[in-house]
């Protein structure tokens, strides 16, 4: 006598249950719901596309996926049980679901989209994927885990991959592994000071570590490089040109071993922007405090429009820095 087949409820060791997880996501109404071990114990024979063997629960819409699901993995051929199929093809049109593609089921060729990163040399690699929800959270907790192995540019690659597939199939990071992945990838702030205290720590280690005069000064030399190329991102602010400043930190921190001395190259990114604390008047940093110990009716009379440079009614350096006139600018400069 031939062993039925499993379905949700049959499956002891969840194989196939894996094996379902990468197909892809399923629909909101299959991942909403809850499936009670118990479920289908009071249910008639007639609910199961499979009625002999009591295989197939089909008295739910999201039951009936699921059995769909299941008849799929285990049947590859499309004469392979005929009344089976039908069943669940009729069960199907009742809850006005499609499970055609699920019926026809054969495993994927997994393809690029499908992992956060791909290598073609020295050979074939894909790492961290993201068919679905669950993939998606893993590889994402993986890539964080494994960065210091990754070059930067590598693992910023995937660290964008992985916020758009978890965008895409709503899978729920926590906030700090969000934050650490936007950083990763260059979707957050770069903070200046981070950013020459990073080239300055490097600077350091080259000195402490190395005297020999071969590679102390071919070192220095890439220090150097590294300082002025910092400088221009500062003042540039080019997306491009950060990129290759912070790759070139990251493959040196590689060379000297610095992975687990120093924080990681994307360190020098904040989520937020860093609010301003001084402005520059007359060649001056001058203090928000001073600026904010002027009286709101002067800083109008001097041709300020408080409605553009205040938040919630504070002074914001940033904006007042930005509709400052040279009138208004030379006036507040006295002022101070």
């Amino acid at each position: 006598m031939a062993t039925p087949d499993r379905d949700l409820y049959h499956d002891g060791d969840r194989g196939l249950f894996r094996q379902f997880l990468n197909i892809g996501d399923p629909p909101g109404f299959v991942k909403e719901a809850s499936f009670s071990p118990n479920a289908i114990d009071h249910i008639s024979d007639q609910a199961f596309a499979d009625p002999s063997n009591r295989r197939y629960p089909c008295h739910t819409r999201q039951d009936t996926y699921m059995s769909a699901a299941y008849f799929g993995l285990q049947h590859k051929q499309a004469d392979d049980a005929p009344h089976i199929k039908q069943a669940i093809q009729k069960f199907a049109r009742l809850w006005n679901i499609d499970v055609s593609h699920l019926l026809g089921l054969k495993q994927k060729e997994p393809t690029p989209a499908d992992f956060a990163l791909n290598l073609s040399f020295p050979e074939n690699v894909q790492s961290f994927p993201l068919k679905n929800a669950a993939q998606v959270k893993t590889s994402a907790h993986k890539l964080l885990a494994a960065r210091l192995r990754i070059p930067y540019r590598l693992r910023k690659q995937a660290a964008s991959k992985i916020l758009q597939a978890a965008y895409d199939r709503k899978a729920l990071l926590q906030s700090k592994v969000v934050n650490e992945l936007k950083k990763m990838a260059g979707d957050a702030f770069l903070n200046a000071d981070k950013l020459q205290n990073a080239v300055a720590v490097r600077q350091h280690f080259v000195r402490k570590t190395y005297d020999h005069p071969n590679q102390a000064k071919e070192l220095q030399r890439i220090c150097a490089s590294m300082s002025k190329a910092a400088e221009a991102v500062i003042k540039a602010a080019s997306d491009d040109y950060t990129e290759s400043v912070l790759a070139t930190m990251d493959a040196l921190d590689h060379r000297l071993d610095l992975k687990h001395k120093i924080p990681p190259v994307e360190s020098v990114f904040d989520i937020e922007p860093v609010k301003a604390s001084s402005i520059k008047l007359g060649g001056q940093d001058v203090p928000l405090q001073k600026i904010a110990s002027i009286d709101q009716n002067v800083l109008s009379d001097i041709g300020i429009d408080l409605t553009k440079v205040t938040t919630f009614g504070a002074i914001d350096l940033d904006k007042l820095d930005k509709h400052l006139t040279p009138y208004s600018r030379e006036m507040l400069r006295i002022l101070v």
